[in-house]
């Protein structure tokens, strides 16, 4: 039995092609690209992508994200060459 399901979001391993399973026969499996495009691989040459693929980042992350970028910058005195 293929891991690969109609509708699971794919990738290409050594490409750089995206899209949704459309067929899958035994080890060869049909994609339909971004581009709106048929191909065929084979199941080995594909990855399954993650339904969720986002950064989390949590509400203390941001506000201490915030919080640096809103200190000013520390001036850099001149440095004095000895006489």
């Amino acid at each position: 039995m293929s891991v690969f399901k109609i509708g699971d979001r794919v990738e290409g391993i050594d490409d750089t092609v995206r899209g949704v399973v459309s067929l899958v026969s035994g080890e060869d499996i049909t994609i339909e690209s971004d581009e709106g495009f048929l191909l065929k691989f084979r199941a080995s040459e594909l990855i399954k992508i993650p339904k969720k693929q986002g950064i989390r980042v949590t509400h203390q992350e941001v506000a201490q994200i915030k919080s640096e970028k809103e200190k000013p910058p520390k001036r850099k005195q001149p440095s004095q060459k000895p006489k």
